[in-house]
């Protein structure tokens, strides 16, 4: 890795990301209304971990495998 290259990890991708920073989010901008969230394959982000965690917290995920 370079220089100003950081590693995350699915729990700190989950803590300092996912939590405090999508879903107030989309809870601000979506509402009640049914949203879509897709990301990178970035190790942190397709983690089982994370995956687990996205499909119990967001209405639809487009999941690692498709």
């Amino acid at each position: 890795m370079g220089r100003n290259q950081v590693k995350i990890y699915q729990q700190i991708y989950q803590d300092k990301d996912l939590i405090p920073g999508l879903i107030p989010w989309a809870r601000n901008t979506f509402g009640s209304e049914r949203w879509t969230f897709q990301q990178d394959s970035a190790p942190s982000h397709r983690a089982i971990g994370t995956q687990n965690w996205l499909k119990a917290n967001v209405p639809v995920l487009i999941d690692r495998d498709i």
